[in-house]
């Protein structure tokens, strides 16, 4: 009975052990969408529509932050992290319209 008691606890570990799924930290995540510069970014890119600023020219990073930045959402809704203070979290429509501005507005 000993040995039986071995052979359930090798046989639950393994098939623990082989999940697919990485560990998902939202800690990460949620330090992404705070430290992102793409939000800001995204306020410049508005405000220059806004006034007609022909000058403007998107930043070289601005695709690699907006795909940061959607990509790090996602984590959130998709791993249900909890967010602190007043952030709400965005939903799937919202982050794929983000998704969509990273790249149409890329040049």
């Amino acid at each position: 009975m000993k040995y039986l008691s071995y052979i359930w606890f090798l046989v639950f570990f393994l098939i623990g052990g082989c999940e697919d799924n990485p560990v998902v930290n939202c800690a990460e995540a949620t330090a992404e969408i705070v430290t992102n510069e793409w939000p800001g970014q995204l306020e410049e890119f508005n405000t220059a529509i806004a006034e007609l600023d022909e000058s403007y020219t998107l930043p070289d990073d601005w695709k690699t932050n907006c795909d940061a930045y959607v990509d790090a959402w996602q984590t959130i809704v998709d791993e249900d992290c909890t967010l602190q203070g007043d952030e709400n979290p965005l939903t799937q429509t919202e982050i794929n319209a983000f998704a969509v501005l990273c790249d149409a507005n890329y040049p």
